[in-house]
């Protein structure tokens, strides 16, 4: 019993001492300095760091991903830290433990800094040396000088190399990184593409004037970073009218060169993923996007970058179809996918040999919690953290999709059996949020639009046969509640004019009593689109038992010959 008393003293007395601190084992959190290394990808190598007093830790090997960490417990800030990789090295600074990323904009501004000499090598050579109040001037001068080109690349003016976000990932800050080369040397500064090695600005790196800075003659032929996919393509009746759809990851890098892998190929009875794929592409100056050369199937950005349709208009492999891109978005969870959406949907089934297609409208509510309610139904939806990817759960299965504009746009492609069918029926749903439309007018929709349309088993000319499948270019202006353009290109002819049309924006529309914000052009085409009017979605309000289909629209800023 003595022998039980004292056991639980002492363990009594070991909880105290430990909740008052005085436990023999440490609880201390280490202080580091810790950061990306990175100049166009990852730099392969190893990074040091020096305090004020001299002290030196590594060199230890920088992380596949440019990540590194320093414990500095003990040791006296500021740092000085440098990565190296052969016989090439970059540099960066630390007031104390936090985020110091190298990268060629830290030495560019470290070097400034170092007013005397312009030297980033000497700031390493002495840490003491180098002051928080320079290099504080320093990165408002770089990003003052580099303003447009941080514009560009969509990173905020006031980015800050040392601290922001640097992962390398073909986007953002690793994007600029991709497409140009900076080389600091005896106290100048040189830039240069890294595709032609032409100099867009060449200065003394004490005379970089932040009230003239360089342009960006970078960007505007220039994809990248990741983009999810989705697709919905048709057979013709030469190619069995058999119809699939997909989805997957497209990345594009500065150097004109892209890789994509598919995940998702639906129906998925028999079909295997078809793995990785590699290629070139080009962005001419009217905006328009082709991989590998092939204008048959053009893309079109929106002017935020955000969105990417690309029709296929060539009949010579006996089908045609739609491939809709979304700017890949990992920060975004369940909770930003909340609100009233109206949808459309293109499906198309093959009964006894004959394809059928249908399109039809309607509207979603998803509460920002996992759950969705439309008509008749309800079901759960997910976002997947690592690639942006919204799943929904729905009663014809699972619908495999991706999300753009913070959730205002939503994609999704479904395969799911019908009774009556031959092969499961394959649709696209397009979902545009209404709620977030406060303030949308017709003046959200004023500019020019390229419209890729996608039909099924509808005549396309007056003197033609009934066809199962169409696709067609058009261009679209839209100014003042007035519609107009031409026929640009389609697979069976081009440069048919369209007649201008009026449109009205509506909140209420009685097929099915939704009550939604819309766009009627002519009373008879029914549109939707994104809050900012970037991306939009057109269907007939009418019957058609010849046809169904789904116009897809980008906003930007076009020369169309």
């Amino acid at each position: 019993m003595k022998k039980l008393i004292g056991f639980l003293f002492a363990f009594v007395l070991c909880a105290m001492l430990t909740l008052a601190g005085c436990s023999s084992s440490s609880s201390h959190n280490p202080s580091t300095v810790k950061g990306i290394a990175s100049s166009g990808a990852a730099i392969s190598g190893t990074v040091t760091l020096k305090d004020a007093k001299g002290e030196e830790l590594g060199p230890e090997d920088i992380g596949a991903d440019g990540s590194f960490t320093f414990v500095v417990d003990g040791l006296t800030p500021p740092f000085v830290i440098k990565a190296t990789s052969g016989a090439e090295s970059w540099y960066s600074y630390a007031a104390g433990p936090g985020t110091a990323n190298v990268n060629p904009l830290t030495m560019l501004a470290l070097a400034m800094a170092m007013e005397s000499s312009g030297n980033p090598e000497d700031a390493y050579a002495d840490p003491s040396e180098v002051s928080d109040d320079a290099i504080t001037s320093a990165i408002d001068k770089v990003q003052a000088f580099f303003a447009n080109i941080f514009e560009g690349f969509g990173l905020d003016q006031d980015f800050n190399p040392f601290t922001g976000d640097c992962t390398v990932n073909h986007d953002g800050i690793d994007a600029l990184f991709d497409a140009l080369d900076f080389t600091v040397d005896a106290g100048n500064l040189k830039v240069t593409k890294r595709a032609d090695g032409s100099v867009i600005g060449e200065t003394p790196i004490a005379g970089i004037d932040p009230d003239t800075p360089l342009e960006d003659n970078v960007t505007t032929d220039l994809l990248w970073g990741t983009y999810n996919y989705c697709y919905l393509y048709f057979n013709t009746p030469a190619g069995g009218n058999e119809s699939y759809a997909g989805a997957g990851y497209m990345t594009f890098m500065t150097d004109n060169t892209w890789t994509s892998v598919e995940e998702i190929s639906l129906p998925e009875e028999g079909e295997e993923e078809d793995g990785e794929e590699e290629g070139e592409y080009a962005r001419d100056p009217a905006g328009v996007i082709t991989l590998d050369g092939n204008s048959f199937e053009p893309g079109y950005m929106t002017l935020d970058r955000e969105i990417i349709v690309m029709p296929k208009i060539s009949y010579d492999e006996n089908d045609v179809g739609i491939s809709i891109l979304c700017k890949r978005d990992t920060s975004l969870t369940a909770a930003d996918i909340s609100g009233t959406y109206l949808l459309m949907t293109l499906g198309r089934m093959t009964v006894d040999g004959t394809a059928y297609a249908e399109s039809e409208i309607g509207k979603i509510t998803f509460n920002g919690s996992g759950r969705y309610t439309a008509e008749d139904e309800s079901g759960t939806y997910a976002v997947n953290a690592s690639t942006g990817r919204i799943t929904v759960n729905s009663s014809i299965g699972a619908m495999y999709g991706m999300v753009a504009k913070g959730g205002d746009v939503i994609v999704v492609v479904a395969a799911y059996d019908d009774d009556e069918s031959d092969d499961p029926e394959v649709q696209i749903n397009v979902l545009v949020r209404t709620s977030s439309k406060e303030g949308w007018n017709k003046s959200s929709l004023d500019g020019e639009y390229y419209l890729s349309e996608l039909y099924s088993h509808m005549e396309v000319a007056p003197d033609a046969e009934k066809i199962s499948v169409h696709t067609a270019i058009t261009k679209l202006t839209m100014t003042d509640g007035e519609a107009g353009g031409w026929f640009y290109k389609s697979g069976w002819d081009e440069g048919e004019e369209l007649d201008p049309s009026s449109y009205e924006t509506s909140t209420y529309h009685d097929e099915g009593e939704l009550t939604f914000n819309h766009f009627v052009i002519d009373s008879e085409l029914l549109g939707i689109a994104s809050p900012d009017g970037e991306f939009l979605a057109i269907m007939s309000e009418e019957d058609e038992p010849d046809g169904a289909g789904i116009i897809l629209g980008v906003k930007g800023v076009f020369e169309v010959d």
